[in-house]
């Protein structure tokens, strides 16, 4: 509920479930939860003081058979992606700082319309309190290029995908100890779409989450949260007099794993109830699901699962709001001690209210990783979409693959 655009979405399984994202991927990072950081494959970052730099990136061809996820004869073509990246970091005593950016480029052999340049840059910050209490907060900068297997695609073929600056900010503050937890956090997040003519998608969002935990024994907590996320669109009103503006609040029942144990992660569930502005718009009640668990039944190997239902910001013409339903599971293995390996698979559903329509797409990919020295590595992938929906034009299959080098310096 608090990411507006699925192209935002970070985690596990964000490399196949969300093929638009801004991925500057490191070396070993195809299973980053089981690969054990070999000292013959390690890292050797720079040392500036107190300060620790590092930078590298990924370069690939891909082979995409379906640019425009269309429906039928949809347009193939292969695409080079260059991916850069450095971050300078530290941490030492009470306060850590991590300053990240990122570069991913796109250029298309034949489609050159969808070529694009996504990046990021992202502040992230914390000071450790004392009593097992952090501090910490964020800021970042995104410039989001839509993809076009997204649920709310532009359809026009020849104007290129949808480009948006998003800005970030939060703060969040956390205690724990053996018995219990307690958090709060909260964020705000402005959408700004390049195009003029997407101007209806500009807006802001504020979110604010507490959350409070108990640990009955053994490795995990359960926790209770509540929260509340408040939309204002730029253009409140594109229809005369329905202001789009609106808020979302609910709560939720979950257990939170902690460190250090086979299980890493948490899950919740509980409801939500979208509140419109707009008097002519009913009220809605619906469940609300949050979670990203993972499972190391041994060393080398690991599994995650992502999940969540909840109210996302809807543009389709006649739909008053949104709701989607994510669920993704990824395998990673650690095959050799060089040769790394994952299977995802992702199924998502888009309901749209006040137009009766839905959208339901599942996603596989695989992708392996042979480290050539700590400085390069060899990776190939597959990826395979297909959606259906109650509209026929909505509807695409979608292969694609690829070859490239990871490096850093």
């Amino acid at each position: 509920m608090r990411y507006p655009l699925a192209s935002l979405l970070t985690g596990g399984l964000a490399a196949t479930l969300l093929p638009g994202a801004v991925i500057a991927q490191e070396i070993g990072s195809t299973a980053p939860r089981v690969f054990a950081d070999d000292p013959e494959y390690a890292s050797r970052a720079e040392e500036y003081g107190n300060f620790r730099l590092i930078a590298g990136g990924e370069a690939r061809i891909e082979y995409d058979d379906n640019v425009f996820a269309q429906p039928v004869a949809g347009a193939s073509d292969a695409v080079v992606r260059v991916s850069p990246y450095a971050e300078l970091s530290h941490d030492g005593g009470q306060l850590s700082v991590r300053l990240r950016g990122s570069l991913d480029i796109r250029r298309h052999a034949s489609e050159t319309s969808e070529n694009s340049e996504a990046a990021r840059v992202q502040l992230q910050s914390g000071l450790a309190l004392g009593q097992g209490q952090q501090l910490s907060s964020q800021a970042s900068w995104d410039r989001s290029v839509e993809d076009r297997g997204d649920p709310e695609a532009r359809s026009q073929l020849l104007l290129g995908p949808r480009r948006f600056d998003i800005f970030t900010g939060g703060l969040a503050y956390r205690r724990t100890s053996a018995r219990y937890l307690a958090s709060l956090e909260a964020n705000a997040q402005k959408v700004d779409a390049l195009d003029a003519i997407d101007a209806d998608r500009d807006y802001t969002s504020y979110f604010g989450q507490a959350s409070f935990g108990l640990r009955p024994g053994g490795s995990f907590y359960v926790v209770a949260s509540s929260f509340a996320n408040r939309r204002e669109f730029r253009l409140e009103e594109i229809v005369p007099g329905v202001d789009r503006d609106s808020t979302t609040y609910g709560g939720k029942l979950g257990i939170q794993f902690a460190d250090g144990g086979a299980f890493e992660g948490r899950i919740a569930a509980g409801v939500f109830k979208f509140d419109p502005d707009a008097a002519l718009q009913n009220t809605r009640t619906g469940f609300s699901l949050d979670g990203s668990v993972s499972y190391r039944p041994r060393r080398r190997t690991a599994v995650s699962l992502e999940l969540f239902k909840g109210d996302v910001a809807s543009f389709r013409g006649g739909a008053s709001a949104r709701t989607d339903t994510r669920i993704g599971l990824r395998l990673e293995q650690e095959m050799r001690h060089n040769f790394l390996g994952r299977v995802t698979a992702g199924y998502q559903r888009s309901d749209f209210f006040g137009s009766g329509q839905e959208e339901r797409t599942w996603r596989t990919g695989a992708e392996l990783e042979y480290l050539v020295s700590r400085n390069a590595s060899l990776v190939a992938s597959v990826r395979y979409a297909t959606r259906d929906s109650d509209i026929a034009l909505e509807e695409f299959e979608r292969f694609s693959a690829g070859v490239g080098v990871r490096f850093r310096f």
